[in-house]
């Protein structure tokens, strides 16, 4: 089955991980059943939605194993089908045409295999193939989603037909659940109106199928959040199920309502105010899985969370939620101080670990919280527990006097740390400038520079480093002190508008706002700042130079704009369950700019 494996130059060929002459070892184990082999494969033939030039001549063999006695005919399927629905570069042509070619053993395995997984899978696989593969692919789909006898291979049969852009209405009748399910989510992809029959099956059936969805050969993350995003962009329905099935009889549906409600969340805008109510009513809900993922959305829900305030402390106090504290304490609750201030007390019994984004919230709202967070200092664990509360205890307004000697204790330890509020303390915190000396000597970074020159207004000696610094090797860290330092390093300008081309986003980003906040002169800088306007860190430092530079601006005024009335989250970053907050900060900054612009 595999003798002719030596035919290929192996070695010649590349994926994921270089040079491709592991293949032949991984393909005889897959003969052999080897799990870890069809793994291997996974990570470097396709891996995460790319495939390589290896790729194309590896899929022959992948589909005649589909065959082998020891195989993992499912497993193998499902690698094919990923590798089908990879891009549209050339080696993506190339490896679909591959996959395409093996449609004969797909329709095979589709109408005889035993196995139903097999059955599903193959059926998926010819889905993946798309409209321009025909050969009885479409004939054959439609035989096995309305005569087989299993409803998954049904339900996998109407999603691939579905996928072919052919018709599955007739499907919302099948006896089952699950074939109900697919063919209502199929026709939610390919429609622009959902037939009121689709969506009361998207609502009965899904809660009537969680165990049976994790069966399907597309399933992944959670059957409800799975549901969610098979139905796209339809933001308003997803909100309505979720209400719907967080008022289910089944603990089991209205966990998963309450996990799923992230989705709708997370992209767009509307939902946060539309899901408050209903997360709120279910913090009250005696299953502990449901309130645990109710709070945490609906601590997540950015402003809409504030009307909720009262359910939220509830949850800080009776269940210790943490994210319930950290929602608390944006809002300036003077509940989430109280917490807070019982926590410092008991240092350093106290866990203070899960509670760092409560702590980064504190301001000078927080009364009790100023009383105490001092002496709490020595007591929390080293590291980023230590570091917050310090600088936390400036946020809420501790005197400097007090501070100061906590601070330069903390000095050897939390080198960094200690120099960006001694910073921020500036002129009040010049008896620390012993610590900050040395922290320069033993080369503690940019953050000590900074901090002597707030505290002490001397230029000289900083800007003989800043210029050192981007003269040489460029060190991004330089022209942020540089963009801090403003007119007064006014001589440097000449030395920023090479970089405003670097292939370092953040080297050609602060190169522009240290050249305006130098020179007031906008037009070398604002096409640079154009580059960054996306949510995200580079992006806020972006829209609030263009904001600073005002009328002369105005080229990034259809961003900003759409930026502000899109119904959409506009996060970029891995920001997982702060992407509500991020995306609230982001169109505040921008509606700001675009207010200084006009």
């Amino acid at each position: 089955m595999l003798d002719d494996l030596v035919r290929v130059d192996w070695a010649g060929l590349t994926h994921a991980y270089g040079p491709a002459d592991d293949l032949p070892g991984l393909l005889r184990g897959l003969a052999q059943g080897d799990d870890d082999a069809l793994f291997e494969l996974y990570g470097n033939i396709w891996h995460q939605g790319t495939v390589y030039p290896a790729t194309a001549y590896a899929v022959p063999y992948l589909i005649r194993l589909l065959d082998g006695p020891d195989s993992d005919t499912a497993g193998i399927l499902g690698l094919l089908d990923e590798i089908a629905r990879a891009g549209a570069g050339r080696e993506d042509a190339a490896a679909h045409l591959a996959v395409a070619a093996g449609l004969p053993s797909y329709l095979r395995l589709l109408a005889a295999h035993p196995e139903q997984g097999v059955r599903a899978a193959a059926a998926a696989t010819i889905g993946a193939l798309g409209q321009a593969v025909a050969g009885g692919a479409s004939a054959a789909l439609r035989q096995a989603a309305t005569g087989d006898s299993d409803p998954t291979v049904r339900a996998a049969a109407v999603l691939a037909l579905g996928v072919r852009g052919d018709g599955v209405a007739e499907h919302l009748d099948d006896p089952a659940p699950l074939p109900r399910l697919t063919a209502a989510l199929a026709m939610a992809r390919a429609e622009s109106a959902l037939p009121a029959a689709a969506v009361s099956i998207l609502e009965r059936d899904a809660p009537a199928c969680l165990g049976d969805i994790e069966r399907l050969p597309e399933f992944d993350d959670d059957p409800l959040v799975w549901v969610l995003r098979g139905l796209r962009h339809r933001w308003e329905l997803q909100v309505d199920l979720v209400t719907a099935w967080l008022r289910h009889p089944d603990p089991a549906v209205r966990e998963g309502a309450a996990y799923a409600a992230e989705e709708p969340l997370m992209h767009w805008r509307p939902a946060a105010g539309r899901l408050a109510p209903a997360l709120a009513a279910a913090v009250a809900d005696p299953e502990k899985k449901v309130y645990h993922w109710a709070v945490r959305n609906l601590a997540n829900a950015g402003r809409a969370a504030t009307a909720y305030a009262d359910q939220l402390a509830a949850a800080m106090d009776q269940h210790r939620e943490a994210v319930a504290v950290t929602a608390l304490a944006r809002m300036g609750d003077p509940r989430a101080d109280a917490y807070l201030a019982a926590v410092l007390a008991a240092l350093p019994d106290a866990d203070i670990d899960r509670l760092g984004g409560a702590f980064d919230a504190l301001g000078p709202w927080a009364d009790r919280c100023r009383a105490v967070i001092t002496g709490a200092i020595p007591s929390a664990p080293a590291g980023r527990p230590r570091e917050g509360l310090m600088r936390a205890a400036h946020r809420v307004g501790v005197p400097a006097a007090e501070l100061l000697p906590v601070l330069r204790r903390e000095a050897d330890r939390h080198p960094r740390a200690v120099a960006r509020v001694l910073g921020d303390l500036g002129p009040s915190a010049a008896e620390a400038l012993p610590e900050l000396q040395a922290m320069r000597r033993a080369g503690a970074g940019w953050d000590a520079e900074l901090a002597i020159w707030r505290i002490t207004g001397a230029t000289g000696e900083l800007l003989a480093r800043v210029r050192a610094a981007i003269s040489d090797r460029v060190e991004p860290e330089a022209l942020e002190v540089l963009a801090a330092a403003g007119p007064a390093a006014g001589d440097l300008a000449g030395l920023l508008p090479r970089k405003f081309d670097s292939d370092d986003a953040r080297q050609a980003l602060w190169a522009a706002v240290a050249y305006w906040n130098l020179t007031a002169d906008p037009v070398p800088v604002v096409p640079v700042l154009l580059r960054f306007l996306n949510c995200g860190p580079r992006g806020m430092v972006a829209v609030q130079c263009l904001g600073d530079i005002g009328p002369a601006a105005e080229a990034a005024v259809p961003v900003l704009r759409a930026a502000v009335e899109s119904p959409y989250r506009q996060w970029q970053m891995s920001v997982g369950e702060d992407g509500v907050r991020q995306d609230e900060a982001w169109r505040d900054a921008c509606s700001a700019a675009l207010a200084r612009i006009s």
